[in-house]
């Protein structure tokens, strides 16, 4: 039997985010050790809620949660209530769960679990990367028990929240630029990949017509929330194309032949108009040794198929 893959998801739930557990959940060859919440898209006292109630949601007794960074580390605190809701859900209130928070605080909790896993845990951050920041700076030898980090972070063309900041860049592009310079094997899977990414108006109608266990409290849910979002994308490139952002985290972990990648170095802007911004320096003209794998190219269909599969898991 094929080993699992041992993985801590390090999230800010987020509608996006949930999409990113549910489709890691669905696959059998990963273990979900340790679910690591973060301020991000709301405060963290709904994104520790919220990851606590979709673990207990998707039965993942063994699996920690735990609650870590309420702000960045620099830079005011600003969220994005204004595309997830006050509660980062969209206003769905989730079933309630006696799955518990873990005691100790994220960062601990990614030490604890990395440890355990002695060089073969993967991480996949979908927030702020404030939590890991901190992490690496309180066990300096943390860098060498993570087998890969995967983010969803970053752009390599336009931003979503400043004309080239991505949102979790650049809520905290501090932590941000340590965890790229930390010498930490990772992959970004930036806004130019996610739009590589997606599902056309019938192939996610298809997805959310294919009756599961989370349909009546999550996915039609969704449906009704996409048609607020075909009104707003409507006249924009993005019109008729669904991609959750974070899920394709997930699907480049799931699927290597996915993405194709460069080793590029890669930084991060921390101050002035271009705060937030992720520098790829294609040309390498300041000879630094690549540090982050970029995606260059992509197959639709393969995600596509990923999302029919994970919905055919749930079938009732």
């Amino acid at each position: 039997m094929e080993k699992k893959i041992p993985l801590i998801i390090d999230t800010d739930p987020g509608v996006d985010d949930a999409f990113c557990m549910l489709l890691a959940n669905s696959s059998d060859r990963v273990e979900i050790r340790a679910i690591t919440a973060v301020a991000g898209n709301v405060p963290l006292c709904h994104t520790k809620e919220n990851a606590r109630r979709l673990a207990g949601m998707m039965g993942l007794r063994g699996t920690r949660v735990a609650a870590g960074a309420e702000k960045p580390l620099i830079v005011p605190q600003e969220t994005a209530e204004m595309a997830h809701g006050k509660n980062g859900m969209g206003g769905l209130e989730l079933p309630e769960t006696d799955k518990e928070l873990d005691l100790l605080p994220a960062w601990d909790v990614i030490y604890e679990e990395c440890k355990k896993a002695e060089g073969e845990m993967q991480i996949v951050a979908v927030g702020p990367l404030t939590n890991i920041a901190i992490a690496l700076l309180k066990y300096p030898e943390l860098k060498g028990l993570i087998k890969h980090l995967i983010i969803m972070g970053g752009a390599q063309t336009t931003g979503n929240h400043s004309p080239y900041g991505e949102f979790n860049v650049w809520a905290d592009p501090h932590a941000a630029e340590i965890v790229f310079q930390a010498g930490v094997p990772m992959t970004m899977i930036d806004l130019d990949a996610c739009h590589m990414s997606y599902l056309t108006d019938e192939e996610y109608d298809t997805f959310v017509g294919m009756k599961n266990r989370y349909s009546e409290n999550f996915f039609e849910f969704m449906a009704k929330r996409e048609e607020e979002r075909k009104s707003r994308m409507a006249g924009t490139p993005f019109a008729g194309k669904h991609s959750p952002p974070d899920a394709v985290t997930i699907a480049a972990l799931l699927d290597e032949d996915l993405f194709t990648y460069e080793w590029l170095p890669v930084s991060v802007e921390t101050h002035g108009p271009c705060m937030g911004r992720t520098v790829v320096d294609y040309r390498n003209r300041e000879g630094k040794t690549p540090n982050c794998r970029v995606v260059r190219g992509a197959d639709r269909q393969r995600f596509v198929n990923l999302f029919y599969k994970m919905a055919e898991v749930y079938a009732k």
